[in-house]
């Protein structure tokens, strides 16, 4: 029984030792270094999966080298003017810039004081102080009558007898 040592088959098959060392290891074949022998059902089945990873890097379309056509150039875009950096403003700048804001508020206030109507007050009418006013109310009734004596007495008397008929015992 021949062993094959994994350095032997890594230049059988045209790679590393380290490459088939990895692939070994993910087919749970340990083993310690490259000068390691393999038996030769592990030999095989070494030489068939890399067949089978051969075959399938090789399925893999690749591209055909073919003359390819000559693509005009795009012309260069245009620079995008980068944002200014930001920079603190001095107190002269700031000073400009709120007064021209205040001038713009102003000439704004006086174009709407232009176009606001104009409106005229009338006089207002002397107000009647409230004695004057309740004069020109009673002016006009008839005096009173006689009887107002006679209604408001028995109103008095009313209340004194229903007290008086509460104090009696029940």
């Amino acid at each position: 029984m021949v062993k094959t040592r994994v350095h032997d088959l890594a230049a059988e098959f045209g790679v590393a030792p380290e490459q088939l060392l990895s692939m070994l290891k993910d087919m749970n074949i340990f083993v310690r270094s490259h000068m390691s022998g393999l038996e030769n059902d592990q030999v095989s089945a070494v030489r068939v999966r890399w067949e089978r990873d051969k075959r399938k890097s090789a399925e893999a379309p690749t591209a055909k080298k073919g003359r390819r056509k000559a693509v005009k150039a795009e012309p260069a875009p245009v620079p995008v003017e980068a944002k200014p950096t930001k920079r603190r403003r001095t107190a002269a700048e700031v000073a400009v810039v709120e007064a021209q804001a205040q001038a713009d508020k102003a000439a704004e206030l006086a174009a709407l004081e232009l176009e606001r109507p104009v409106v005229e007050f009338e006089e207002p009418v002397p107000a009647q102080s409230l004695e004057e006013r309740a004069k020109a109310l009673f002016r006009d009734l008839p005096p009173a009558p006689a009887d107002d004596e006679a209604a408001t007495a028995p109103l008095e008397e009313a209340p004194a007898a229903a007290t008086a008929g509460s104090d009696a015992p029940a």
